[in-house]
């Protein structure tokens, strides 16, 4: 199925854009697969484009990646 992360990863920091400024937010991202688009394709690089270019201000929104699979 698909891992829609860079959709709601985007969503939650346009909903808490006014509290980052206030306070830090974590994000802790617990998954069992790569980032897919809404088709299931993957979109790994456009994951990594919002982790380094849309938390703003970065210093104030640490990100947590958990795999949460059976392979080890």
């Amino acid at each position: 199925g698909a891992t829609p992360i860079v959709r709601i990863l985007r969503q939650v920091l346009h909903d808490k854009k006014q509290e980052i400024q206030k306070r830090k937010l974590l994000i802790v991202i617990a998954t069992d697969g790569i980032p897919t688009d809404n088709n299931g394709q993957p979109n790994v690089q456009e994951f990594f484009q919002v982790l380094a270019h849309e938390r703003v201000p970065i210093d104030r929104v640490p990100v947590t990646i958990m795999a949460c699979t059976g392979e080890y």
